[in-house]
């Protein structure tokens, strides 16, 4: 028995593990479970892109849609970002493979961010702007992009408000945006963000 027909006689074991760690907040381990499960899946997948269709019905041990688990784990291994730059050159590695052997359609914006995103948290940022960049201009129509690119200069630290709303305020301008509100709720919330941190920076001036 090869070491990767002995890897994948323990799939169904590591999704379920993979699952119980993400529902208990676990995001390292959670990861830790998928990503080997990825790595066997890789292996069946033939050389090139796969159709999802294809690709789910190469991986019969798992008992869920392919794209919804693929997020799942690009949400866990956000969260595992969190304990360092390892992970997050993890996260940035998976959404490659992801983009490299899979054909998308819409869903490609997704892992496009997130690659961005990573790029981002890896301190990447010439890199993390241009894909942001790309990205919005190829799918204008969809909040996704715009979101994502200005949540970054909003959370950042310190964080660029005035970037921030430039960029949410992009994806008002194309006729075809299909989602508004998504981006009117995020000018909201940068307004009180703004308000928040004038506030703490009046306080600390009124104490010095």
């Amino acid at each position: 028995m090869t070491v990767m027909t002995e890897a994948a006689a323990g799939l169904k074991t590591w999704f379920e593990q993979g699952h119980q760690a993400s529902l208990a907040g676990k995001s390292a381990l959670a990861v830790e479970a998928w990503l080997r499960c990825w790595e066997v899946f890789l292996h069946r997948l033939p050389a090139g892109r796969s159709s999802i269709e294809a690709a789910q019905v190469a991986c019969p041990e798992l008992e869920e849609p392919l794209l919804d688990w693929l997020r799942d784990v690009d949400e866990d291994l956000a969260e595992a970002g969190i304990r360092g730059a390892a992970w997050r050159e993890r996260r940035l590695a998976f959404c490659q493979e992801v983009l490299e052997r899979l054909e998308l359609d819409d869903e490609r914006l997704d892992f496009l961010c997130s690659q961005a995103a990573s790029l981002w948290d890896l301190k990447r940022r010439d890199a993390a702007e241009q894909l942001f960049e790309e990205t919005a201009r190829a799918w204008p129509e969809v909040a996704g992009a715009f979101v994502r690119w200005g949540d970054c200069w909003a959370f950042d630290r310190p964080p660029d408000f005035e970037r921030a709303e430039a960029i949410y305020r992009r994806g008002l301008e194309p006729p075809e945006q299909c989602d508004l509100r998504t981006i009117k709720h995020r000018l909201a919330m940068l307004e009180r963000l703004r308000e928040s941190a004038d506030e703490k920076a009046a306080k600390k001036k009124r104490k010095a």
